[in-house]
């Protein structure tokens, strides 16, 4: 797992326009969410998912490995686990940093990683 370099671009979004210093350390994830709005791409069809705090990460040789993402608890309509392709990145709206990302490769649960150590921004901040 890794973070993502932020003049890469995720569904059309820069990844800089979403989060800052991100890291993966411990099965914890580090860093600053930033408040979004007019994030179509994420979900086309609900207005209200395309705003708030989304966290893109990386997830390395998902070309040969099944990779699995799901957020928990999900308050987003998008709820289940999440099949990655090729390109290993999993996005999701964050509603709170007690919220966790459970990941399956090849299957079988592995451990969780925490969000706690996220700093979510707000409408304006």
């Amino acid at each position: 797992m890794s973070n993502i370099d932020g003049n890469d671009t995720v569904l059309d979004m820069k990844i800089s326009n979403l989060q800052e210093n991100i890291q993966i350390k411990n099965y914890k994830v580090s860093g600053t969410l930033k408040y979004v709005e007019n994030f179509t791409k994420f979900n086309e069809s609900n207005p209200a998912e395309q705003k708030g705090n989304f966290l893109a990460i990386h997830f390395d040789d998902t070309d040969t490995r099944e990779v699995e993402c799901k957020l928990e608890p999900s308050y987003s309509a998008k709820k289940g686990y999440v099949k990655l392709d090729e390109d290993g990145i999993f996005i999701a709206k964050v509603a709170s940093n007690d919220q966790k990302i459970l990941v399956k490769i090849n299957g079988k649960e592995v451990t969780p990683l925490s969000l706690t150590n996220l700093e979510l921004k707000q409408k304006g901040q």
